[in-house]
């Protein structure tokens, strides 16, 4: 949530179950502030591990604080990117860990690679949501198992890792776009990849 007020004072909040605000007078701040400057004044604020982060920005009105307001802006989209890829992380660990947690590492980085492979295809939709999503592709999301196991953060800590393995390109099926536990294709553990 981004928030702009008429005063002269600009404040960073984000929450993380407690509030961080680092708050600025544009007043007394020179004319344009660097982003290196603007870093060192709110980098504690922007890597506080977020679990439900809202971030709300008071940006002053005025030239001024152009510089300023630019950098914020950049902070404030760095923010939402990084928590837009922890959420992807925790979606995919949770329908690792339905789908493959009894499996081998390499046999769980292989699902990830799966649902990552459908994001890339033409044939499926683009984004981790709708393809995990998609009607009648993935038992435990049609079980209710899925939904479980996000509310709770149910997932292992090797399902995590093989969600961020394969996020940061670890792909040990090639193209393949299905897994199943019988027929054909490449073998890892109890599933066939095609």
């Amino acid at each position: 949530m981004i928030r702009f007020h008429k005063n002269r004072t600009t404040g960073i909040l984000i929450s993380a179950g407690v509030f961080t605000a680092v708050c600025f007078s544009c007043a007394a701040a020179p004319k344009e502030v660097g982003a290196g400057m603007l870093d060192q004044q709110v980098s504690a604020a922007a890597q506080v591990p977020c679990c439900d982060t809202s971030v709300a920005v008071l940006v002053p009105m005025g030239s001024g604080c152009t510089g300023f307001n630019e950098a914020v802006a950049k902070k404030i989209q760095e923010a939402q990117e990084m928590e837009r890829c922890r959420a992807d992380a925790e979606l995919l660990a949770s329908i690792i860990f339905c789908e493959a947690g009894n499996q081998s590492f390499e046999g769980q980085v292989a699902v990830g690679a799966v649902v990552l492979n459908r994001m890339h295809s033409d044939q499926f939709p683009d984004s981790m949501e709708e393809v995990i999503y998609q009607p009648g592709q993935f038992g435990p999301v049609s079980t209710g198992w899925l939904d479980r196991v996000r509310r709770t953060s149910g997932y292992t800590d090797s399902a995590l890792k093989a969600a961020q393995a394969a996020l940061n390109g670890e792909n040990p099926i090639g193209n393949c776009l299905y897994f199943d536990q019988g027929g054909s294709g490449k073998q890892i553990g109890a599933h066939y990849f095609h």
